[in-house]
């Protein structure tokens, strides 16, 4: 059931409904495993915690499907490693 993989990932019953009713979060199907490594992975990318991606996702679903190594390195491109 997507609710309990979203719940096994590390979100609350109520933060797993907002997920499976949003248009924008396409990982309804995952199980935990893969959403915790689709977490762990974004905030690797990142070096950041995983409770500020799990925020990120909740705030804009469509982040968590976003190819991030290739945001960063176009990032990195356009404006320069130290920004």
């Amino acid at each position: 059931m997507p609710l309990e993989e979203l719940v096994g990932a590390g979100f609350s019953r109520e933060e797993s409904q907002t997920l499976l009713d949003s248009s924008g979060f396409h990982h309804k199907t995952k199980s935990s495993e893969e959403i915790l490594s689709l977490i762990n992975g974004i905030a690797s990318v990142y070096s950041v915690a995983k409770d500020d991606i799990k925020r990120a996702i909740l705030s804009f679903p469509q982040f968590a499907g976003l190819d991030h190594q290739r945001v960063v390195r176009q990032g990195i491109e356009v404006y320069g490693a130290d920004n």
